[in-house]
Order: structure tokens, then C-alpha cells, then sequence
């Protein structure tokens, strides 16, 4: 039996409508699209060992932050990924978190 894996770098099938990137939000929550203006707030969630132990590895320098971001906006782009960042509906200016 041979299984076949979309190549990384192939868009994904999917009934997600790419276009405009959409914001979410819960009673507590806003899930919106990262900009280059959260690279300080994704640096401190991502550069955590902590909260990085079951993801990637952590960052170890702010410019990966910026990378990070950048790469999730090409991802998007190209219609393979999606990952929100999370606020707090009050603070939405503020990322606590991400999501895919």
C-alpha cells in the first residue's frame, strides 16, 4: 500500500474560502490575522521552552518572530495554511496566542 502526501508546498484542497482573511471572535476571544506589529507579543509566546514544548522549537531571536510572521501570511496566501492570533476581545490589540 503507498499512501500519497500533498507536497508541502501545494495548496490544500479544501471547502475553506481563501480571500480576505477572516476574524473570529468568541464572548471572550478574537481570533484575527497576524501583522508584523505582534512580532514582540509572538517573540514572548514562541520564545518560551515552556510553552513551546510541544510545538516547534522555540525562538531563540525577535527576527524569527518577524519570520514566523511573514511565513504564516505566505502560507495564507498561497492557500495552504491558516493560523489566527488570539486576543482578547478587550485587548485585541494585544496576541496572547496562535492557532491553526
Amino acid at each position: 500500500m503507498q499512501i500519497s502526501l500533498p507536497r508541502p508546498d501545494a495548496a490544500l484542497p479544501s471547502p475553506f474560502a481563501f480571500g480576505e482573511f477572516p476574524t473570529l471572535s468568541t464572548s471572550r476571544l478574537r481570533l484575527r490575522e497576524l501583522t508584523l506589529g505582534d512580532r514582540d507579543a509572538v517573540y514572548a509566546f514562541r520564545g518560551d521552552p515552556d510553552v513551546q514544548r510541544h510545538n516547534s522549537d522555540a525562538l531563540q531571536h525577535i527576527d524569527e518572530a518577524q519570520h514566523f510572521i511573514e511565513s504564516r501570511a505566505v502560507d495564507y496566501k498561497a492557500r495552504r495554511a491558516v493560523l489566527w492570533g488570539v486576543t482578547r476581545l478587550h485587548e485585541p490589540g494585544t496576541v496572547i496566542g496562535s492557532v491553526s
